[in-house]
């Protein structure tokens, strides 16, 4: 990964986890595919409070969200291999 800027891997890995919850979540919505869309941490983690107009900011990390890090992650090997 020594051609990649770290804003990039960290960028693209955020935007991966952000699809692979989205899928998760249309996946368990339309075929009912339950264990893609389970909260692995029991409540939402609070990431910002009060933040200019962000009221609260909370994540909730998800099988789905895991499998879209890994899929971003060998793209940034694939990509960085050549």
């Amino acid at each position: 990964m020594g051609k990649l800027s770290i804003s990039f891997a960290i960028l693209t890995l955020i935007l991966c986890a952000l699809v692979g919850s989205v899928a998760g979540s249309l996946l368990h919505r339309v075929f009912g595919l339950v264990f893609l869309d389970i909260s692995l941490t029991g409540e939402p983690l609070t990431v910002a409070k009060d933040f200019y107009l962000i009221k609260s900011l909370e994540v909730t990390v998800t099988p789905a969200a895991i499998l879209g890090l890994l899929a971003g992650g060998w793209l940034l090997y694939k990509k960085g291999k050549n």
